[in-house]
């Protein structure tokens, strides 16, 4: 299913997390999900570029476990967003070990 960056945000946000772009403010708590542009893919049509595909990239940031990704993957599964595999890194801030779960979302430009 084809879904725009603004819908992408909003079906996120259903899961009562907050949501931020590039980067959350210092102090945020835990859960919250950050987005950051990668690139974007052309799909040519002869010699017009007939539409774009930005790429973004979905963090889940958290003190919590895998578990934690049922139902970010489930929304999207459910409502037939395409998305990568989930990976994860973890670092340490105030003594807490937090877990970045993220995976890529290709969406098409809003016209």
């Amino acid at each position: 299913m084809s879904i725009n960056l603004k819908e992408l945000i909003s079906l996120v946000k259903t899961l009562e997390v907050k949501v931020y772009r590039d980067q959350a403010p210092k102090n945020t708590l835990f859960p919250y999900v950050v987005y950051t542009y990668i690139g974007t893919e052309n799909v040519w049509s002869g010699s017009r570029v007939y539409r774009k595909l930005p790429l973004y990239q979905f963090s889940l940031f958290t003190t919590g476990t895998e578990k934690e990704l049922t139902s970010l993957e489930k929304l999207l599964s459910t409502n037939q967003v395409p998305f990568s595999d989930f990976s994860s890194i973890q670092f340490q801030e105030n003594d807490k070990t937090v877990n970045n779960f993220y995976t890529q979302i290709r969406v098409v430009e809003d016209e």
